[in-house]
């Protein structure tokens, strides 16, 4: 800012600064505070009052009037002084300015392209350097600011780096988000879900409306007893919204244009993000290898977009979801609904509660529920199968919906969890022979004051992202556990759920074979839908497209990641689905390079009505056969799954 036009540089910073300044505060004041009550929010005046005071006086007199404000308010109006600290407040006041003036300058980068133009060399609190970013995805609408964070060390050529997405709570946005990642290690001020780890890439993003709760209305209502949100004004979208699509498509240019894992990305969020973490990061378990919610506001989101509680959406398998709540929370209410659904559909999640209110401070959360954090999300990778516990027999009655919100009765200040002590360890995925580890945690592992850990624990145990032991759907599965030997008939989506199976504070091995041996090569789909911030070019994002990567086995060498041998395009774009999509023909298109030439032209040479399968294989003789194998294995998966009755094949002419 050392420039000829340093005077009016510094007004525009404090002007920015003090419009998010504001909105943060009074945001803020609509929770005041700490125990979930609801009051009422600032105004236009009072606003306007603070952005004269930033323009006219120094950010230490705002300081002090936003310390008093919110000291009268969460005093005086809402009764409400419990948690609050001056020096606290302090701190995040003198942060919140600079912060500001940081995003203030990124926001300074504005291009309504999505090629995006980052605002580098900004450092966070925690010292770590960060870049500030001005989305606009093809589609149009609103600007959203997003932040990347970088690892705290350098990152070397070829390393493959965790991302962790942070969605914000109502009252945060994305400058308080990036203000929590400034304090890591601080008990009272650090929130657990906001915390980006030091060798972890963290994405911050964004909504710019209060009215929108990422991809569902502010404050979204349900009917329990009709188990939908149809019958309310504002129902929450069954599929993927205009924000939800926005997000994933952020998702996907972060971890193109970094170096990123993209089998160790994970999401998380507070509040009304943990909402938004429930409804966006569960439905998309082929992106997210984990997802982690806290004080979820409302679990409607997610409820609607799994189908929880009716018939399930088909969905790929949901990423593990560590949840925790609290009964005498507003906010908190109805999160049976989740953590029954989860159950009885056979999702893997980890569910805590305790009476600590609308929090996520560690001081809060932990003298309440010393478990939190003790089932690590990032140990959990897309390419690695995981388990599912449901039915578990040591798991604690729920507060919901009797108890919450009223502490007199007997679950009213009671602390409790859901399957917080079954673990796994995988051991073997190959095509004939499935193994994995089952047992209990232990107190060497985990200290806690309020659980008392078990020896012995039952529960049904569902396997989920299995890779290499092909599963099909309604196959007997020979299985051993604990010296007994017994058969399981997979379900019609190829899972194998194993009722109450016993586990012990002592490993024990599951082992799962194939009574009927595979024949042939073996091919694997990885599943997810293909997302990129548009070019203008086409018209048309691939992202508004589900498509599916088909590799198959053998054709990478020892360690190497496997190769696309081909792609398989949905006939119809994600918001106009057919009700038989076997009626498509399916279009074969045979191509040196499956996954660029599918990006490049599958929109013009398979238009919209019409399955789409790039092929890769070159045509030399001493690859012929190789090929003609790998293309015909492709070929034979794409008509199974997709049941197409046509099929046409179109060799695109060779480019000059």
């Amino acid at each position: 800012m050392a420039c000829g036009g340093r005077i009016s540089c510094e007004v525009f910073l404090r002007c920015r600064a003090a419009y998010l300044f504001c909105g943060m505060s009074f945001s803020n004041l609509e929770r005041c505070c700490y125990d979930g009550v609801m009051v009422g929010g600032g105004n236009n005046i009072l606003i306007w009052l603070f952005v004269f005071f930033v323009l006219v006086y120094s950010g230490r007199i705002c300081y002090y009037i936003h310390v008093f404000i919110q000291y009268v308010y969460c005093t005086v109006v809402t009764n409400h002084r419990e948690g609050f600290n001056f020096m606290k407040y302090g701190t995040i006041a003198a942060m919140t300015v600079s912060a500001c003036a940081a995003i203030a300058a990124g926001a300074a980068t504005e291009t309504a392209k999505p090629s995006l133009k980052a605002q580098s060399g900004l450092i966070a609190p925690s010292g770590r350097s960060v870049e500030t970013y001005s989305w606009q995805s093809d589609r149009g609408g609103k600007k959203h600011n997003m932040i990347v964070v970088k690892p705290a060390k350098p990152v070397k050529d070829g390393d493959k780096i965790p991302l962790f997405v942070v969605l914000h709570g109502g009252g945060m946005g994305i400058t308080g988000t990036y203000l929590w990642e400034a304090m890591p290690t601080s008990d009272e001020l650090m929130c657990d879900i906001c915390y980006i780890p030091e060798d972890f890439y963290g994405l911050l993003v964004e909504v710019r409306t209060q009215d929108d709760w990422w991809g569902v209305p502010k404050n979204p209502e349900y009917n329990r007893k009709s188990k939908s949100s149809e019958v309310v004004k504002k129902p929450i979208p069954k599929k993927k919204s205009e924000t939800e699509t926005r997000v994933l498509e952020q998702v996907e240019w972060v971890a193109s244009n970094f170096a990123i894992d993209r089998n160790r990305i994970y999401l998380g969020g507070a509040s009304m993000g943990g909402s938004g973490t429930l409804g966006l990061g569960l439905p998309n378990g082929d992106i997210f290898a984990a997802v982690k919610a806290n004080v979820s506001a409302t679990p409607y989101h997610g409820v609607t977009r799994l189908g929880l509680g009716g018939k399930l959406n088909a969905v790929p398998d949901p990423p593990p979801l560590v949840e925790y709540s609290s009964q005498n929370d507003i906010w908190s209410v109805d999160k049976d609904m989740l953590y029954n659904g989860m159950d009885d559909a056979r999702y893997a999640y980890y569910a805590y509660w305790g009476a600590f209110g609308h929090s996520g401070r560690n001081s809060r959360v932990l003298p309440k529920v010393d478990l939190v954090g003790s089932f690590n999300i990032f140990d959990i990778r897309l390419d690695q199968p995981y388990v599912a516990f449901s039915k578990g027999t040591t798991n604690d009655p729920l507060p919901w919906p009797d108890a919450h919100l009223n502490a007199k009765h007997p679950l009213g200040n009671a602390t409790g969890q859901r399957n917080a002590y079954y673990r796994w360890q995988n051991v073997i995925d190959a095509e004939d022979k499935f193994e994995v580890e089952l047992r209990l945690l232990t107190t060497n592992e985990w200290a806690s004051k309020h659980f008392v850990f078990p020896t012995k624990s039952s529960a049904d145990v569902t396997l989920r992202r299995v890779a290499n032991f092909d599963i099909k759907g309604g196959e007997k599965i020979a299985c051993s556990y604990n010296g007994r030997d017994f058969e399981v008939e997979a379900d019609k989506t190829g899972h194998i759920t194993i009722p109450q199976l016993e586990m012990t504070v002592e490993p024990r091995k599951l082992t799962l074979k194939h009574i009927e041996p595979r024949k042939g090569k073996k091919v694997k789909a990885l599943k997810r839908p293909v997302y990129k911030p548009g070019n203008g070019e086409s018209g048309i994002s691939l992202g508004e497209y589900m498509a599916e990567f088909i590799t198959v086995d053998g054709l990478q060498k020892p360690g190497e990641v496997a190769a696309v041998a081909g792609v398989l395009r949905e006939p119809f774009k994600c918001d106009n689905r057919a009700d038989d999509k076997s009626e498509c023909p399916l279009v074969v298109v045979h191509t040196n390079d499956a996954y660029k030439d599918f990006r490049e032209g599958g929109d013009e040479i398979v238009p919209e009505g019409s399955w789409a399968l790039f092929v890769a294989g070159g045509n030399s003789a001493k690859e012929l056969e190789k090929n003609k194998a790998v293309k015909e294995c492709v070929i034979e998966f794409a008509k199974k799954r997709t049941g197409v009755k046509t099929v046409e094949v179109y060799t695109p002419p060779a480019k000059k």
